[in-house]
């Protein structure tokens, strides 16, 4: 583990800051909008479907 260490240039040790910098952002942002796309399903879906298809979930659960 100690060899692989240094092996890496400083280009490598670069991309993976870069990649690890982005990635928390990304993160974020896909949470935000998966948020704001139940809060807007909440006014498209009535609250009967809502029902139906929380029990038929529960229901699959519930047989496994």
């Amino acid at each position: 583990m100690l060899a692989e260490l240094k092996s890496i240039t400083a280009a490598t040790a670069k991309a993976k800051a870069l990649s690890a910098i982005w990635t928390f952002p990304s993160i974020i942002f896909s949470a935000l909008i998966i948020g704001w796309a139940a809060e807007a399903a909440q006014f498209v879906v009535c609250q009967g479907l809502a029902l139906a298809i929380l029990a038929m979930r529960s229901n699959e659960n519930a047989s496994e």
